[in-house]
């Protein structure tokens, strides 16, 4: 799994909310929603919690990884 670079702008559309996604793991779920918060407040910092996360997590949030960016994901 591939991990796109912190700079790549579909983290924008990610952390805005303007897509909902179905996680199939609770810990990306809270992640979300903590993320959507953030964003209002500080767009940059909520960016790079929702890189560290995935980063983290990279093999137990791999479908939800995929949910957010697609099969453009996968190395």
């Amino acid at each position: 799994m591939k991990l796109p670079p912190i700079t790549d702008p579909r983290w924008d559309d990610f952390i805005k909310g303007r897509s909902e996604f179905q996680f199939s793991c609770l810990a990306s779920r809270i992640m979300y929603g903590q993320v959507k918060i953030l964003a209002r407040r500080d767009p940059e910092q909520a960016k790079h919690m929702a890189w560290d996360y995935f980063h983290r997590n990279e093999k137990l949030a791999a479908q939800d990884l995929q949910a957010v960016f697609g099969s453009e994901a996968h190395g």
